[in-house]
């Protein structure tokens, strides 16, 4: 299948499902496709990066071609980096959110590179690549400078099974309710904004005063701009669930309790 072919039918598959409503494949999906990339744990379609067994993961949903997400990674990115990944605090993993055919080809050759250099050059460098003439060729150009020979190209860009994953990334996406580039996921916290290192910050300090009382983030909720809860407690399925109860009262209390709030 050629490219400009395949390109439109992703995207044509992206408006017949509808991205915040599709069911079609479980979550694992997105996790079927093998990846290169330094210190990766698994075969995923993703850009991991520290010790997978670090107590605090962030995932962050991320276009190439994404101004906001262009930001994040020339600003503050840097830092979280050099003070929370590499110090084994944090995991951090980066799953592709295409938007446009340029964005595709860009996600398509950072994959196949081997190592995260290539990805993380098509954001700093996000004005040259994506404002020239032809993006798609200067993508290629990008992935030439960066470790990719011609060959190594013309079989990434050819490689069907890169495709599929990202269209199952993006389905995984949309079933998260996510909508806006760049997105962190934290626990049951989502964040649809570029945050700045003192929000990161304080997201931090609040995760590890949770850790400290419930030992998982599982239901870890951070209380700043822009955040919502990803999932929501499941009600109880008993027939006469104790609702007047003092019993009921309490544990209503406690749950509330678990969530972290920022001033």
């Amino acid at each position: 299948m050629g490219l400009n072919v395949r390109a439109c039918f992703l995207f044509l598959i992206f408006f017949i499902f509808g991205i915040a409503q599709a069911k079609s494949k479980p979550d694992s999906q997105c996790d079927k496709t093998v990846t290169k990339h330094h210190q990766a744990p698994q075969e995923v379609i993703q850009f991991a990066y520290g010790n997978p067994k670090a107590k605090i993961h962030v995932v962050e949903y991320s276009s190439m071609a994404c101004g906001a997400c262009s930001h994040f990674k020339s600003k503050t990115w840097p830092k979280i980096k050099k003070n929370f990944i590499k110090t084994g605090q944090v995991y951090w993993v980066v799953k592709p959110y295409v938007f446009s055919k340029a964005d595709l080809i860009a996600a398509q050759l950072s994959h196949c590179s081997s190592t995260n250099l290539l990805f993380e050059q098509f954001y700093i460098q996000q004005q040259k690549w994506l404002t020239a003439d032809d993006p798609e060729k200067e993508a290629r150009n990008m992935a030439l400078k960066y470790g990719l020979n011609k060959d190594q190209i013309r079989k990434c860009l050819k490689n069907e099974t890169i495709e599929n994953g990202l269209i199952m990334c993006r389905m995984q996406a949309g079933r998260q309710h996510v909508e806006a580039t760049p997105t962190f996921i934290i626990g049951n916290t989502k964040i649809s904004q570029a945050i700045d290192y003192e929000e990161f910050l304080q997201i931090i300090k609040a995760a590890k005063a949770y850790l400290n009382k419930y030992r998982s983030l599982k239901n870890f909720f951070v209380d700043i701009a822009d955040a919502e809860k990803l999932v929501h407690t499941p009600k109880s399925k008993k027939k006469n669930p104790f609702r007047k109860s003092k019993a009921h009262v309490g544990f209503k209390a406690k749950n509330q309790s678990r969530s972290a709030k920022v001033q």
